[in-house]
């Protein structure tokens, strides 16, 4: 059932990433992508029936704003004219894309850590692949290139966007929770940005490196409380008590 949902999920937030791209500037929608990282803090804090904390919404707040400038969005203006021209349905979309991949890595949690993670992994990609079928066939895009090199561009694009990305996913998110998932998620946009300044030499401004900072900050921010309990020494009679208890 989790890993049914997990291949669901998938397959949503890739589809309506790419269809709502077609519509809306690059920058404009991998930001409303990148809204998964509040979302997973909703979608935890309505399962677990809690308030978050000020210093989660702060954290949360710094990783949107760190979005913006990180994507470069502030630094094109052109992308903010006429806003009305970006239809209402692919901007929902992009929300809809956030909302997938938030539910994705939250329900990633609660795989079943006995499951060996390359047979979870072959399960999700599967039930992903089988729905993606039946939005778009095959058959209609592909058939005739596969001949011309697509299957090549096609191997490594799956091999590092699904396959790779997918197992280390259900094999962390088990061990670490759904939230912290959904917190160092954020992580991607700071990685592509510096991927992109020192593989290809894309010029990255102090702005877009000050959204990095951000991002970084926020995550810091939102899991520091928890880092720090992790990392704090029990009281000796607390340990002393959790062992009567086990032993009961």
């Amino acid at each position: 059932m989790v890993l049914g949902v997990l291949g669901l999920s998938g397959a949503e937030c890739t589809y309506t990433y790419y269809t709502a791209v077609q519509f809306l500037p690059a920058s404009f929608a991998i930001v409303l992508s990148f809204q998964f990282s509040w979302m997973v803090l909703v979608i935890d804090a309505l399962v677990r029936r809690y308030w978050p904390r000020r210093d989660q919404w702060l954290g949360a707040a710094a990783i949107c704003a760190g979005t913006v400038l990180a994507a470069g969005l502030l630094e094109h203006p052109g992308v903010w004219h006429g806003p009305g021209m970006w239809p209402l349905g692919a901007v929902l979309l992009g929300l809809a894309s956030a909302l997938g991949y938030a539910v994705n890595l939250y329900v990633a949690g609660y795989a079943d850590a006995t499951v060996p993670p390359a047979l979870r992994t072959a399960v999700v990609i599967t039930c992903s692949t089988l729905i993606t079928f039946l939005l778009i066939h095959p058959g209609v895009h592909f058939a005739d290139r596969l001949g011309q090199g697509l299957w090549m561009w096609g191997l490594i694009m799956a091999l590092t966007s699904q396959v790779i990305p997918t197992w280390l996913l259900l094999t962390a998110v088990p061990n670490i929770g759904g939230r912290m998932a959904g917190v160092l998620g954020a992580i991607e946009l700071p990685v592509a940005v510096a991927a992109a300044h020192a593989l290809v030499g894309e010029p990255v401004s102090a702005g877009r490196w000050m959204g990095v900072v951000l991002i970084l900050a926020g995550i810091v921010v939102s899991e520091w409380r928890g880092l720090r309990a992790a990392g704090t020494p029990q009281p000796k009679h607390t340990c002393i008590r959790a062992r009567i208890l086990r032993r009961r």
